[in-house]
């Protein structure tokens, strides 16, 4: 998932070209600020990798004195709880 604060616009994600599966987003329903991405299977294999870059445009129309970008990641199988707390990455 990807979220930004509201003085942010999702702009584009670019895949680069070395991935290894292909990342497919929609926005979140009723939430402009946030996205949900999907990684396809492949992604999956012994190594695999998927880089990309996000980009963002500041808006025209609200100001605000910080930034935010949150991104989490989450996976349909099992996951240890004490593995958890790297799935999300803060950016202010």
């Amino acid at each position: 998932n990807i979220s930004q604060s509201t003085n942010l616009q999702f702009a584009s994600l670019i895949q680069k070209d070395d991935s290894d599966g292909s990342i497919e987003c929609v926005n979140e329903e009723r939430r402009l600020h946030k996205k949900v991405c999907n990684v396809s299977y492949p992604f999956f294999r012994a190594k695999a990798k998927v880089a990309f870059r996000l980009d963002f445009e500041f808006s025209k129309s609200i100001f605000l004195h910080h930034l935010e970008i949150r991104l989490t990641a989450g996976s349909d199988s099992d996951e240890e709880e004490s593995t958890r707390e790297d799935n999300t990455a803060l950016l202010r």
